[in-house]
C-alpha cells in the first residue's frame, strides 16, 4: 500500500538522463573493478556470485545552472517535472530502485522556498564511515581539483556535521578547513542557483587515496609497538556473528586483539590499522581504514561475511592496494536477527594458512566458501 501511495504522489515526475542543459558533465576516469584472483576453491553458488561481480565505475563531475530543486530526503535533483538522474551520479550505483520524489512535497517547497546560491550536493555519506570517506570526502577531492570550494556552500547532513570523526577530519585538512559546511533539513527541499556534484569510483584504491590526500595535516603514524594481529569485530546491530564470543575467544588464544572502531577518533583508527599485519574482520565500514595503511603489501585481510550479504568492495580495494586477501562466506544471515553463524574452525584454518604464507606474498586474492 505504501509503495502504491508513493507511486501516485510521484506520478507527475519523469526521469531524464539528458545532460544537454548541464554546464559540465565530465567523466574524469573510468575504472573497471572485477575479481582478479586465480584461485577459487569449492564452487558453491555464493562464491561464484562473489567472483562474477564486475563493476564499471566512473569518476564524474557535474555542474548545473539553476534554478534546480534538491529532494534532500532522497537525493534527487529536480528541474520542473524532470528528475535529473545524471545530476546525482552515485544514485544509479547505490540506489538504482530509488523512488521518484513526492510531488506534493515539491509544491510545498516551492511555496515556502529555501533558496541557496552556489551549492555542492553530495547526498551520500550520512551515518556510515565508509560512505563518509568514499562518497563525501572522495567527491570533495574530485571537486577541489577543479573548483575553489571556499566559493561554494557544501550541504551537509546533520548527522555528519555532528560526527566527531568528521570534525576531526576537517581539522586535519587545509582544504576542508576553508569550506562552508552547511546543515540542511532533510524534510525540506532546497532551491539553488548553481549546483555542483560528483560521483566517485566505489571502493577503489585511488578514490580512498584521493580522500586521504585531503588530510594533509595528518600526524605521523604512531610509533607504538606493532599489534601484528587484530580482530575487527561487530557486536551490535546486524551483519554480526551469533557466536561472536566464541570467535573472539578463539582468535584471542592465537594472539589477536579484538578492536571495535566505532567511537574511536580517526587518527587512532588509522594508527591501529597501521600497526596490524594480519587482520580478521567481520564485513563492515571500518575495513575501509585499510586504505590508510602505509605498507599495504605487508598487510593481510581475512574478511568474514554471510553468503546472502556478499559485497566485494573490500576485495577490490585490497587487491588494488596489493594486500593479501581472503574471504570466508558463511551460512546466510537470519532474516529476523540479522546475524549469521561463523564456522570458527574454518576461520582458524584460514588464519594459519595466511600467517604461513604472509611473508613474501604479493596480494593474491582467494575466496573460500563455507555455505551450509
Amino acid at each position: 500500500m505504501f509503495a502504491a501511495a508513493r507511486k501516485v504522489l510521484s506520478w507527475p515526475f519523469r526521469r531524464s538522463v539528458e545532460t544537454s542543459a548541464f554546464s559540465v558533465y565530465d567523466v574524469i576516469r573510468t575504472h573497471r573493478a572485477s575479481w582478479r584472483g586465480d584461485v577459487l576453491p569449492g564452487g558453491e553458488s555464493g562464491a561464484k556470485a562473489f567472483r562474477d561481480q564486475v563493476w564499471n565505475l566512473q569518476d564524474i563531475i557535474v555542474e548545473i545552472p539553476g534554478p534546480v530543486m534538491l529532494d534532500t530526503a532522497l537525493g534527487w535533483v529536480v528541474r520542473g517535472r524532470e528528475v535529473l538522474v545524471r545530476a546525482s551520479p552515485l544514485i544509479a550505483l547505490q540506489a538504482p530502485n530509488l523512488p521518484l520524489p513526492d510531488y506534493l512535497k515539491g509544491l510545498w517547497s516551492k511555496a515556502l522556498p529555501d533558496r541557496r546560491r552556489n551549492v555542492v550536493w553530495l547526498p551520500y555519506g550520512a551515518g556510515n564511515y565508509f560512505h563518509l570517506i568514499n562518497d563525501f570526502l572522495g567527491g570533495l577531492k574530485l571537486l577541489s581539483e577543479r573548483y575553489d570550494l571556499a566559493d561554494w556552500e557544501v550541504l551537509t547532513p546533520p548527522v555528519v556535521l555532528r560526527n566527531p570523526v568528521f570534525q576531526e577530519m576537517v581539522s586535519l585538512s587545509t582544504t576542508l578547513s576553508k569550506v562552508s559546511f552547511t546543515e540542511y533539513n532533510p524534510k525540506r527541499w532546497i532551491t539553488c542557483d548553481r549546483l555542483l556534484s560528483a560521483g566517485t569510483s566505489f571502493s577503489s584504491w585511488h578514490t580512498i587515496q584521493g580522500a586521504r590526500s585531503l588530510l594533509d595535516k595528518l600526524p605521523r603514524v604512531s610509533s607504538a609497538p606493532p599489534l601484528d594481529r587484530i580482530f575487527l569485530s561487530r557486536r551490535g546491530g546486524v551483519r554480526t556473528a551469533d557466536n561472536i564470543d566464541e570467535l573472539a575467544q578463539a582468535l584471542a588464544e592465537r594472539g589477536f586483539r579484538e578492536v571495535a572502531f566505532e567511537g574511536l577518533p580517526f587518527v587512532e583508527q588509522r594508527d591501529i590499522i597501521n600497526r596490524a599485519g594480519m587482520i580478521v574482520a567481520l564485513h563492515g565500514a571500518g575495513i575501509v581504514n585499510l586504505g590508510f595503511h602505509e605498507r599495504p603489501h605487508a598487510a593481510s585481510l581475512l574478511e568474514i561475511a554471510a553468503s546472502n550479504g556478499i559485497h566485494p568492495c573490500y576485495a577490490f580495494l585490497t587487491q588494488e592496494g596489493g594486500m593479501n586477501y581472503q574471504v570466508l562466506l558463511c551460512p546466510p544471515m537470519d532474516p529476523v536477527s540479522g546475524k549469521f553463524h561463523v564456522p570458527v574452525e574454518a576461520v582458524l584454518s584460514l588464519v594459519e594458512n595466511m600467517l604461513d604464507a604472509r611473508k613474501g606474498q604479493s596480494g593474491a586474492a582467494v575466496v573460500t566458501a563455507v555455505v551450509k
